[in-house]
């Protein structure tokens, strides 16, 4: 990620005059740490003879705005475990993974993975569950960040007992197993790695423009791309339309696996290879360029 372009997205957030004194700690280490990186964006990402992979075409729009960087990058997307991550895997550990949850077979599961829950748009999903009050809905919210902040607003929108939160786990793919759908609506992702892993799954995916991550999705086909990551309205007719029609759901979650396929760690290794080889070339002409029988002032060999 760019950390010019995150601090802009959290520098309210961490403010000490909007958090309780015993957060101050680490909202004091949060501010040096994300200073910190920008002092060394600053001094590495500027210079046009440093070749750059970005994982997006969001990244690279934002060295350009917060940087000037427009020459010498690439996009190079990650890659996927398809060993871990297909259709027919997911299937497989999905009577295993429900029932260790105790989830029954009329629930209807929507997940989101990652830290930061509040970037990766819970707000506006606990939001756009509250709106449907579909007792077949349940809400798992897998990964390390606290879930106290977000107890009011379950409560608030009617979903005690139907949202739940998870620990990570090493086998990731056991969530996407659980789940129906994968829904992200993130303020600001470089590429999120959860909704691909979930295509690649064959779950039928909502994620928002503002996640790098979109730039693979076909909105309709493959996954749905909210424009606004807030517009919970919008996002909570998508849910409502991946709940009842399952003809829908369906057509996006085989469509997801087959976009997803494209997307291996050898096609990501090859680009990177290219990369490095550009790289090397470039500094090999640059050594060249000035040893001293290529300067217009050196003396005639005899």
């Amino acid at each position: 990620m760019v950390f010019a372009r995150l601090w802009r997205s959290v520098a309210n957030e961490v403010r000490l005059s909007r958090n309780p004194v015993k957060t101050w700690p680490q909202l004091i280490h949060r501010r040096i740490y994300y200073r910190l990186i920008q002092f060394l964006e600053g001094r590495v990402y500027p210079r046009p003879d440093r070749p750059l992979a970005v994982v997006s075409r969001k990244v690279a729009s934002d060295l350009s705005h917060y940087y000037g960087r427009a020459d010498r990058v690439r996009v190079v997307y990650g890659g996927l475990d398809l060993l871990r991550f297909n259709p027919q895997r997911r299937v497989s550990l999905r009577p295993d993974a429900r029932a260790s949850l105790g989830l029954g077979e009329n629930d209807f599961v929507l997940l989101l993975i990652g830290n930061g829950w509040k970037n990766k748009g819970l707000p506006s999903l606990l939001e756009s569950a509250g709106m449907l009050q579909d007792s077949r809905l349940t809400v798992l919210v897998a990964g390390q960040d606290n879930p106290a902040p977000y107890q009011a607003a379950i409560e608030h929108h009617h979903l005690t007992g139907r949202v739940r939160f998870l620990p990570p786990r090493p086998d990731v793919e056991f969530f996407y197993a659980a789940a129906d759908a994968y829904v992200g609506p993130s303020l600001e992702d470089a590429f999120a790695q959860p909704p691909a892993e979930a295509m690649a799954s064959g779950l039928p995916v909502i994620t928002s423009r503002q996640n790098g991550g979109a730039e693979i999705i076909s909105h309709g086909s493959d996954g749905l791309i909210l424009e606004d990551p807030e517009d919970v309205r919008t996002l909570a007719e998508w849910i409502r339309k991946l709940l009842e029609d399952a003809d829908f759901r369906c057509h996006l979650g085989v469509n997801a696996a087959r976009t997803a396929r494209n997307f291996t760690w050898e096609n990501t290794a090859a680009e990177m290879k290219a990369l490095f080889e550009e790289a090397r070339l470039g500094r090999n002409r640059q050594r060249a360029e000035h040893r001293p029988e290529h300067r217009e002032d050196a003396p005639l060999k005899k």
